[in-house]
């Protein structure tokens, strides 16, 4: 498994074109899902030479950002937050923004297979969660 670790200016996730949350950590690893083929093409009866053949990659991002608590309506969090929570719960799609430095970067279109939040009295309230990535486009 790859795993690279680049520090981004400005990540963001949108939902349906609005930003709902502004990501301070991102993790994107690939992996690659294999068949053994050993023999599958040895016609003479010959031992072949072990051989496997890649069938899928699978690539997810691991995110963490911060928690915009709503401090002065009646729901806990930010209008955006929710959004994202809701999102993460339902399993419905979503954009991440990934943008480096330079300005350069993709957006990664997928949904969560895992989220949480929390925190402590002395601490920032925090959320993290993993990011299924269907599908890639260079920004």
């Amino acid at each position: 498994m790859a795993t690279t670790e680049n520090p981004f200016a400005s990540s963001t996730i949108l939902i349906d074109g609005t930003v709902v949350a502004r990501v301070t950590s991102v993790r994107r690893a690939v992996s690659m899902n294999e068949v053994d083929t050993t023999g599958a093409e040895n016609v003479s009866g010959a031992l072949a030479d072990k051989q496997y053949l890649p069938v899928s990659i699978e690539e997810t991002l691991e995110l963490e950002g911060i928690s915009m608590q709503n401090t002065t309506g009646p729901v806990e969090h930010e209008p955006g937050q929710l959004a994202l929570i809701t999102a993460a719960e339902a399993g419905t799609s979503a954009v991440l923004q990934a943008l480096k430095p330079n300005g350069k970067g993709h957006n990664f279109t997928g949904y969560f297979t895992a989220f949480s939040e929390g925190g402590s009295v002395d601490d920032v309230y925090k959320w993290s969660g993993s990011f299924r990535v269907n599908s890639k486009a260079a920004v």
